[in-house]
């Protein structure tokens, strides 16, 4: 009989608060209108694995496509600007 049983990676993967912690942070910041520290975090995500540690001279340039399938970078741990853009224009009318 086949069981289902959690690995430690889908642990890492899908439980953890590691990957997740990232989104609401971009979050914060990018609320916070401050141009120069978005531009600053957003040059970080875009220089750093969420999962797996790898200098970001090696990670930098990787196509999009490993960057998903080896290194387990998947959308749902990125911030999207476009959901946020309805909050910062809701937080400055209030």
């Amino acid at each position: 009989m086949l069981q289902l049983r959690p690995t430690k990676h889908s642990v890492l993967l899908f439980f953890s608060g590691i990957p997740t912690a990232d989104k609401p942070q971009a979050r914060r910041v990018y609320l916070s209108g401050d141009a120069n520290a978005w531009a600053a975090y957003r040059s970080y995500l875009d220089d750093t694995s969420v999962l797996i540690p790898i200098p970001p001279a090696l990670y930098r340039p990787l196509p999009q496509v490993v960057k998903r399938t080896i290194l387990l970078d998947f959308p749902f741990y990125q911030f999207d600007e476009s959901e946020a853009a309805g909050d910062a224009t809701t937080q400055a009318g209030s």
